[in-house]
């Protein structure tokens, strides 16, 4: 019998095409073929949606834990629950074991937009053109919410709850935030000069960042105090997702705001290429990814959060891409010593793994769509 591959501790494995990766003994620790049209994970485990069967696979013995006949279009982890969004609506699943908790007749692919959902450790909240719904985690029954039954609602995940408001609606704009059924409610002002266009809301963990065309207001939870960000770029997170301050202003002219002190202008921002996706930061560095919008690649540098200055520049590595029909998007994240640049373009989808102190690229995978 073959022995189990060698457990490192976590948080060090990440799961990308059909391996998972091993980030401290950079290598391919399995292989577990397949070509999943789905996949989220998180340091624990990561969920496949493969060739009509969804598996839960353990990232530290890379040992598979069940596998289900549940058709899954959207798939999310929250605490120890599995939510399951299909053409017969939602279904949760017992992480532990795969078997279904409970089962709602909504939301289905035909009348929601996945981006709308907003999926907790305590329920699940989703908007459609009935307004904006609430289910227990616990059961799955709906619960009420005083002043959700608004159409055109759009909800984001805020915290440890969630966050609604109108879309489109004149200034100042109804912001409602809800953890359970207790909900309070912003009246956001836009700023001057950004009364048109549309508007996205942006977790910063305590609070919100409510984002238009090239200025936001963000907001605290607590408080309810209210900041006007002038040339806001992107929410800066920690390792842990929580806010650690934002960017203003274009490449390469790029500032970065914490709350303490002035903005610090960033040093020998490459101009291309020219958009910022959402930054990270640890305690000494601000990692900026950037990409574009319509043609191949993207970009990442590192700056000493404390004066802004260039620590490195990584050299990410590209591919020629079929322009056509083409789409760019990138996300970053931070795991111990680590950045990891996913990307996803119209003809290929990839992962890049570098070293956070040297900026050197340990790893690259790539699979073609």
């Amino acid at each position: 019998m073959r022995e189990p591959p060698v457990v490192s501790p976590a948080p060090s494995r990440v799961y990308v095409h059909g391996k998972i990766y091993d980030l401290e003994q950079r290598t391919v620790v399995a292989e577990l073929g397949g070509a999943p049209r789905l996949a989220v994970q998180d340091e624990r485990d990561v969920l496949v949606m493969d060739r009509g069967e969804l598996r839960a696979i353990d990232l530290l013995t890379t040992r598979e834990r069940w596998h289900s006949t549940q058709f899954c279009w959207n798939l999310a982890l929250a605490g120890d629950q599995v939510y399951c969004v299909s053409g017969a609506g939602l279904a949760t699943l017992d992480r532990a074991t795969g078997q279904e908790r409970w089962h709602h007749p909504g939301p289905s692919p035909d009348d929601v937009d996945f981006a709308h959902v907003a999926f907790m450790a305590d329920g699940v909240a989703w908007t459609d053109d009935d307004g904006t719904h609430l289910l227990a985690a616990a059961d799955g029954h709906e619960l009420a919410v005083d002043g959700l039954d608004k159409p055109l609602a759009a909800v984001n995940r805020v915290g440890a709850g969630f966050c609604v408001w109108l879309e489109e609606q004149p200034s100042p704009i109804d912001v409602r935030c809800c953890q359970g059924v207790s909900c309070r409610s912003f009246s956001v002002a836009r700023p001057p000069g950004h009364l048109d266009g549309r508007w996205s809301l942006r977790d910063t963990g305590g609070g919100f960042v409510l984002a238009g065309d090239g200025a936001a207001v963000a907001v605290d939870l607590a408080s309810g105090a209210q900041q006007t960000l002038d040339d806001f770029t992107a929410v800066v997170r920690d390792a842990g997702g929580r806010a650690a301050g934002f960017l203003s202003g274009a490449v390469p002219a790029l500032a970065y705001h914490d709350g303490a002190g002035a903005p610090r202008p960033l040093t020998d921002v490459a101009s291309d290429p020219d958009v910022v996706s959402a930054a990270r930061a640890d305690a000494g560095r601000l990692y900026v990814p950037r990409y574009r919008f319509m043609s191949v690649g993207a970009g990442l540098q590192a700056f000493d959060r404390a004066t802004g200055a260039l620590v490195w520049s990584a050299d990410v590595e590209m591919w020629p891409v079929d322009h056509s029909k083409y789409f760019n998007r990138i996300e970053l994240e931070l795991r111990g010593d680590h950045v990891l640049l996913w990307g996803h373009e119209s003809s290929n989808d990839y992962l890049q793994v570098f070293d956070a102190r040297t900026g050197k690229r340990e790893f690259v995978d790539r699979t073609d769509r």
